[in-house]
């Protein structure tokens, strides 16, 4: 499986506008045929992105994400979500990468989002020894080009224990450190879409491994 189908991108319509369990339980063949599509896809992905750095072999299954919500903590949210979601595992202690199949929303990305307190003080303090090695990163050509720089929420000021005038103080604020590009459906449904994700990937790989050293610390 090398690219999504259009009939996917109708059936998360479809969910979309009738977001309950009865009309999902009506079109339950519907569901697990896509369901299986994306898991094809997954596996797919991992032989890709192994052709650029060293993937563990993980279970496509276990990196599709379900498509309930979860309501104990947001009851206002729909039971379902309107998206599939890929979250690609590179190994234990590492970041990681997530495609978002949606209609008109999708994107593809990685790095740490929300990270704990104990990982993002790791981040910090490798940005404060080796802040130039992930400006490095960050301003390479093809990152750049399709990510722009990094995203997430960030502190107003510098975090406390680093002074007001750090020379990478820019990148010390930042909560979250991530990235992303946007997808369209032509591109999720084009057969160059695993090759795409690949150079994604390659591109990435700077940043992430500055990441990757950061957890080991952690």
């Amino acid at each position: 499986m090398t690219h999504f189908s259009p009939a996917l991108f109708t059936f998360l319509k479809d969910l979309a506008a009738h977001n309950d369990k009865a009309w999902l339980d009506a079109h339950r063949d519907r569901y697990h045929g896509h369901r299986q599509e994306v898991i094809a896809f997954t596996e797919a992905l991992y032989d890709q992105l192994a052709t650029v750095d060293t993937m563990p072999w993980q279970d496509p299954k276990k990196s599709v994400a379900r498509i309930n919500n979860n309501r104990k903590f947001h009851p206002d949210k729909p039971p379902y979500k309107d998206h599939f979601g890929i979250m690609v595992n590179r190994g234990r202690g590492k970041a990681g990468l997530y495609l978002h199949i949606h209609p008109a929303a999708a994107f593809f990305g990685g790095g740490i989002y929300r990270p704990a307190r104990d990982i993002r003080a790791a981040i910090r303090a490798q940005i404060d020894e080796r802040g130039a090695e992930l400006r490095a990163a960050l301003q390479k050509e093809a990152f750049r080009d399709r990510f722009g720089t990094l995203q997430g929420d960030q502190l107003k000021v510098a975090p406390r224990d680093y002074p007001r005038d750090h020379p990478h103080v820019d990148l010390l604020r930042y909560q979250d450190f991530v990235f992303s590009r946007p997808l369209s459906q032509r591109q999720l449904r084009s057969p160059q879409l695993l090759e795409a994700l690949s150079a994604d990937f390659a591109a990435a790989l700077p940043f992430l491994r500055f990441l990757d050293t950061a957890l080991a610390e952690s």
